[in-house]
């Protein structure tokens, strides 16, 4: 890759992320990680708004996990890459910004990474 080539493709992804970013987290800024089943295996994933009010109505739908009531903001990319950092190391490999019931199109972490 050219440098050129690097910085577009950084610059399209921050294009693709709806910054800022809510996550529900409780008072001492922790943000849980929730449970999917897929083809039979349970995954963890991060859960990630692009605005407080569809957080609100995700925690309203899924009251039975049980999901903190605060609300935190990742306002930038590298907030994001801290953000995805730390889900890693709990154990989760991917991210689904907006989740729905159905299917919901899952992120990797690693591409947060880099």
């Amino acid at each position: 890759f050219h440098a050129g080539d690097v910085a577009q493709r950084a610059a399209e992804e921050e294009q693709k992320v709806p910054l800022p970013l809510y996550i529900m987290s409780d008072e001492r800024g922790e943000a849980p990680l929730i449970s999917v089943e897929t083809a039979g295996e349970e995954t963890l994933v991060a859960a990630l708004f692009s605005s407080p009010e569809k957080a609100h109505e995700f925690r309203n739908r899924a009251s039975h996990l049980d999901l903190p009531d605060g609300l935190g903001t990742i306002e930038d990319l590298d907030g994001l890459r801290r953000h995805a950092l730390v889900a890693r190391q709990a154990g989760a490999d991917y991210a689904v910004v907006d989740p729905e019931s159905g299917l919901t199109e899952a992120i990797p972490l690693e591409e947060w990474i880099r």
